[in-house]
């Protein structure tokens, strides 16, 4: 029979790996989802501009995950859950991981192949595991994470007065998301008894980008409405007409063509209510209600 203090040791480690399993599959999560929005940005031109926005998110992106990996990469302190943690604490008590307990979570036709998959994780015959293993894995992920950890330690807990040095990278950052989430994977199956799939699955996430974000916006169709827009602007007076391509232009969504047909057209103040009730491009909408402000009430 198995000595309690192992048992209680091995009841340890499968109350932390939930929690430490929830953390490296969010990781993973936003890994996927901001390389799927990168994607769409990069496929659209209409949306790369003005950047702020996507700067802003970058910036939360790569806080998020340089915390997260922090997080997790902690070992020491006694007060953590993490994924440093469960390999440190598994170096001081490798002895609760045993052949004889891994194999009694399979059945009795698996267990030969049981014991050679415990042959390759703790070492051929060995009853229990090699604290090595795990000393060895928590060194390499620690040398691994040395460059997030500094930064997050200087720029984002607080701002040190010396710096980190060479900042990380978003490659640095994957690759120690990646690094985190296999040696997880190594783990899970002598400790849960299954094993993890290399990725993690994700909702339809990107469904939210096939509506309209302001509600009170008609469905976009640019080319339509800057063509309608071409069109009617023949009878635009020239003062108007200079002050529509103006604001047009300032919300930078009016291709040179565009500018050129403005410029060579006229009209009246029929062509800003006109436009104003175009389905379609919310950039025209928003400069229209502008231009019929300046222009003030009708005569």
């Amino acid at each position: 029979m198995l000595s309690s203090a192992p048992a209680a040791v091995y009841r340890r480690w499968r109350r932390w790996l939930p929690i430490i399993y929830d953390r490296l599959v969010t990781m993973r999560y936003r890994q996927q989802m901001w390389a799927g929005y990168v994607d769409i940005v990069r496929a659209n031109p209409l949306i790369q501009t003005p950047g702020l926005f996507h700067d802003w998110l970058a910036r939360c992106y790569a806080d998020a995950q340089q915390v997260a990996i922090r997080q997790q990469a902690e070992g020491k302190d006694s007060r953590v859950i993490s994924l440093g943690k469960l390999l440190k604490d598994m170096e001081a008590n490798s002895e609760a991981l045993t052949r004889r307990r891994y194999r009694l979570g399979f059945a009795l036709d698996d267990r030969a192949k049981a014991d050679g998959w415990f042959d390759t994780f703790a070492g051929a015959g060995a009853v229990h595991l090699d604290p090595q293993v795990p000393k060895r894995d928590f060194d390499g992920m620690t040398a691994k994470v040395n460059r997030v950890n500094r930064y997050v330690n200087k720029r984002i807990a607080h701002w040190d007065r010396v710096g980190p040095g060479a900042s990380p990278t978003f490659p640095d950052m994957n690759e120690c998301i990646d690094h985190l989430y296999g040696l997880l994977q190594k783990y899970h199956p002598f400790i849960a008894g299954s094993a993890l799939a290399g990725e993690v699955s994700l909702p339809a996430w990107q469904a939210i980008f096939y509506r309209p974000w302001i509600v009170d916006t008609p469905p976009a169709k640019p080319q339509e409405a800057i063509g309608e827009a071409i069109r009617l602007t023949a009878k635009l007076e020239p003062n108007s007409k200079r002050l529509l391509l103006q604001l047009l232009l300032a919300y930078n969504r009016v291709p040179a063509s565009v500018a050129i047909g403005l410029l060579q057209s006229g009209g009246d103040r029929r062509l800003a209510e006109l436009l104003l009730q175009l389905d379609g491009n919310d950039v025209v909408r928003a400069a229209t209600i502008d231009l019929l402000r300046l222009l003030g009430p009708p005569g």
